[in-house]
């Protein structure tokens, strides 16, 4: 018998000091348009409780599997604005003092700065590929997302089918769905628990 536990969540996409940047919210624009072309995704979970890290790891290699052939659709207008936006993203980073950030006591400042970390790091791992930088920089923020979605709302099933049903879990198998249009921002997810029937 398999179980269907269902659940939606609502992401909001944090980009820090980088939105405020001139056009930050351009760039915040072609991710959400980037999003919204994610395919659906299955992802085979192992039967235990569930581990955040593990659970990361699994969605984010997932992602980049299905999105192996994700080819560039952005209009050269697009690709100029990326261009000019990642020169003055790689310009700021310089000016940022991220071991005072990192070494203050409160982590306000740094969480506010991570975004802009992240982002100059893919830009520079990326070859500086305009295109390969806002994939990947997507997929990170959404293997993130799904995540925390996936630990907000499946552990306790988990647990509970774990400790109190008689038969073993089969199978743990995940389905997302991403927004398909920019003005909505909810994962639609499906946890399908297989467990032996009662002979």
């Amino acid at each position: 018998m398999i179980y269907k536990v269902i659940a939606n969540h609502l992401i909001n996409v944090d980009l820090g000091v980088v939105g405020y940047l001139p056009e930050g919210m351009r760039f915040l624009d072609l991710v959400v348009d980037t999003v919204v072309r994610l395919p659906r995704i299955t992802v085979e979970i192992p039967v235990k409780e569930l581990d955040q890290d593990e659970i990361h790891e699994l969605i984010r290699e997932t992602l980049t599997s299905y999105t192996y052939e994700f080819r560039c659709m952005l209009p050269r207008t697009d690709l100029t604005f990326l261009h000019d936006f990642f020169t003055l993203l790689t310009d700021e980073y310089r000016r940022w003092k991220f071991n005072v950030a990192m070494e203050a006591s409160t982590e306000s400042h740094f969480n506010g700065l991570t975004p802009l970390l992240d982002l100059a790091l893919v830009y520079k791992e990326q070859d500086s590929s305009h295109w390969a930088t806002l994939k990947h920089y997507t997929l990170d923020l959404m293997a993130t997302a799904v995540t925390e979605a996936v630990m907000a709302h499946y552990v306790e099933p988990v647990k509970m089918f774990l400790e109190a049903h008689n038969g073993a879990i089969r199978t743990l198998v995940l389905k997302v769905d991403f927004p398909k249009t920019p003005v909505t921002n909810a994962l639609d997810m499906r946890l399908l628990i297989d467990v032996p029937e009662e002979e």
